[in-house]
């Protein structure tokens, strides 16, 4: 993805006190109503940063740009790489064996790498993607 750097001193948020309030928002909607906001949400989105799972290929569905974060503990991702000897988590990776939607997992996963994953995706646009997947 070439030589794109965070700008130095920028700071990223922590969402954690956020995302509470976000759940305990939506705690109170019904399903029905979780999936038409979803549904215009990933309608307004140009890109989408997601942990892996059903909701990857939502994005990939809605060709959004996307890159999937995983961070597990040390302990727990040496095991499941021993055992399940896959190279990728995603399943869109998993079923194509190639790496499609970019993977940040563990180490990769900081916010330096979101950043210029984030930045690519913005650089060669959604046309560009498409031709991707």
């Amino acid at each position: 993805m070439g030589n794109i750097r965070a700008k130095p001193g920028l700071r990223y948020p922590k969402l954690s006190i956020f995302s509470a309030s976000i759940e305990i928002i939506l705690s109170f909607l019904s399903s029905s109503t979780l999936i038409k906001i979803k549904s215009k949400v990933l309608k307004k989105s140009i890109v989408a940063i997601v942990k892996s799972g059903t909701v990857s290929l939502d994005v990939c569905k809605n060709n959004i740009p996307s890159m999937i974060i995983y961070k597990m503990n040390f302990f727990n991702y040496h095991l499941a790489k021993f055992l399940l000897k896959i190279k990728y988590v995603n399943m869109i990776n998993i079923i194509n064996n190639k790496e499609i939607i970019p993977e940040l997992l563990q180490n990769e996963c900081n916010p330096n790498e979101i950043y210029k994953t984030f930045y690519y995706f913005m650089k060669i646009g959604r046309a560009s993607f498409r031709e991707r997947v």
